[in-house]
């Protein structure tokens, strides 16, 4: 099942507020969200808003069917006034793929109105991210939650390469020679390492045993959380969206696997006239490597 995110930004006086108490609650209290073709109560009146930051507010909640559309009733009090909004939001397409583009966008591509191609493309979309993240030698979609990577200090004296980034939170950062990092003390951003986030490149600090990771196999564990927001997944505080040209490049790649599904293994197609050259279908193609080129990882030192 699909989720849908509904976010507000509060701006008063040409300044984002933090810090309100924002509801979902029509004037009537009656809804916070409601289906638009029954209006039947979604989202209950007084659902409390997150406050992500910067201004920014938000709520998920589960669809409980795909491709509705919604009523959301927002209410927040500033400077003892209280202000309402209301408007319509597109739901879910029932899709809960996480991936560099979204079935929504391939299947208006393709010019597809009905479900019936949906769970093929869903597998089609989630091989094309697999694909363009192994040839860009990096992680482009942000996992639900932080990943544990271990490193040899030896072979990483300087920069280790971190899988997934930008937009990296790290949770620890240890080294130890018996692999016992859990009891091994933590080391601290600026005094033991920094990071270099646009790269993906954690180094340790200076003032750290002279430069250099602990020598030893997995003798530096790194926990973290980094990547691009999954393309259709609403923004978390302080994530980033997936790029406009990976997004491009997942779309395109996906409808032309889409368009030779039968057609696996063949490379060129012989007539009377000659011969047609085509891509193998499991091939990035030329414009698709052309999108990404600024995005892949060329050296890891």
């Amino acid at each position: 099942m699909s989720t849908t995110t509904i976010t507000v930004t509060i701006v008063i006086d040409g300044e984002a507020r933090e810090g309100l108490t924002v509801v979902l609650s029509d004037a009537t209290g009656t809804y916070g969200v409601k289906r638009n073709d029954t209006d039947a109560v979604v989202v209950a009146d007084g659902t409390a808003m997150t406050d992500a930051g910067a201004g920014r507010y938000t709520y998920t909640f589960d669809d409980p069917a795909a491709d509705l559309t919604y009523t959301a009733a927002i209410e927040y009090a500033y400077d003892g006034e209280t202000y309402r909004q209301t408007g319509t939001i597109a739901g879910g397409d029932g899709s809960t793929l996480r991936a560099c583009c979204t079935l929504a966008s391939v299947k208006s591509r393709l010019e597809l109105t009905d479900s019936a191609a949906d769970t093929m493309l869903e597998e089609i979309i989630a091989g094309v991210t697999a694909e363009l993240e192994a040839y860009c030698r990096r992680k482009f979609v942000r996992p639900t939650a932080a990943v544990t990577a271990y490193f040899d200090g030896d072979a990483n004296p300087q920069a280790i390469p971190l899988e997934y980034f930008p937009a990296v939170v790290i949770t620890s950062v240890t080294e130890s020679l018996d692999h016992d990092h859990d009891n091994a003390t933590a080391l601290t951003a600026d005094d033991g390492y920094w990071l270099n986030d646009h790269r993906g490149m954690l180094y340790p600090s200076s003032l750290h045993n002279g430069g250099r990771w602990l020598r030893g196999v997995d003798a530096v564990r790194v926990v973290y959380l980094g990547g691009y927001t999954p393309a259709g997944v609403a923004l978390g505080a302080g994530e980033i969206a997936m790029p406009d040209k990976v997004v491009e490049a997942a779309v395109r790649q996906s409808c032309y696997v889409y368009h030779r599904r039968r057609e696996r293994g063949l490379q060129a197609v012989s007539g009377p006239d000659g011969g047609v050259t085509a891509y193998a279908t499991d091939e990035l193609l030329p414009d698709v490597k052309a999108l990404l080129a600024e995005y892949r990882r060329i050296s890891i030192a």
